[in-house]
């Protein structure tokens, strides 16, 4: 018959025994919380200026002749992937169609003559970049955004031969420039935006953009034309 202090030492070890699973387990380590996900999809409407003007290489015929091209209107889109609350960072994805049609009339620096030219221009630019952005109350949103930007630039001129006209336009000089009917050339740059934007309660947004991507496209003998300005931009967005 087991003695008292048998009963004691068994009673201890069954407790020990009965406790060890519970001791063995390992609490699972506490999941991972990730900044919550905003996606935004916005539409861009817009227009930017050259600082270069379009010049055509003709030299043989008292050029080069020089054109400011102005004013080309913009229409875009882009989706931007926010993580985070106040301070949000992420990526943005999107792309630009600009266009301007015109009769151009270059100058030329050296006889005075000028040359007239039915043309028009068309741009297609895709981008990628990053995003930072901060929102120092509900409803307002700062951010900035840079990355790659691939353009592609189609020049048609209507008249395959461009007539040099003197320079009061009356007349004729019978002098014609022989530029090409259709070109087109890419340009890859950085690019960087900056905004604002109001966020509306029901998901919406809007505010304003400004870009800079200094493009630079070469046309052969129908000229080239640089972008070095900075496009503004209306931008309305929604958010999902």
């Amino acid at each position: 018959m087991a003695s008292g202090s048998g009963y004691a030492r068994m009673a201890v070890v069954l407790g020990i025994l009965l406790a060890a699973p519970s001791a063995w387990t390992m609490e699972p380590p506490p999941a991972t919380v990730k900044p919550p996900r905003v996606t935004y999809y916005q539409s861009w409407f817009g227009a930017g200026d050259t600082d270069e003007p379009w010049q055509l290489p003709a030299e043989d015929a008292g050029g080069p002749y020089v054109r400011d091209v102005g004013t080309i209107p913009y229409l875009g889109a882009s989706a931007l992937y926010l993580h985070g609350t106040q301070f949000r960072y992420g990526v943005e994805v999107g792309g630009l169609v600009g266009w301007n049609s015109y009769d151009a009339a270059f100058r030329s620096g050296g006889n005075g003559l000028r040359v007239a030219i039915d043309a028009s221009l068309i741009t297609f630019e895709g981008f990628f970049g990053g995003v930072l952005a901060y929102e120092p109350r509900p409803g307002v949103r700062f951010y900035v955004a840079g990355g790659p930007a691939l353009a592609v630039m189609q020049l048609d001129n209507e008249d395959e031969e461009a007539e040099v006209l003197p320079a009061s336009g009356v007349g004729q000089s019978g002098i014609f420039i022989l530029v090409e009917s259709e070109e087109d050339d890419v340009s890859v740059v950085p690019y960087a935006r900056a905004g604002f934007e109001f966020l509306a309660g029901n998901g919406y947004s809007f505010g304003v953009s400004a870009r800079y991507a200094p493009h630079e496209f070469d046309f052969g003998s129908s000229g080239d034309i640089e972008f070095d300005g900075v496009q503004w931009f209306l931008i309305v967005g929604v958010r999902r």
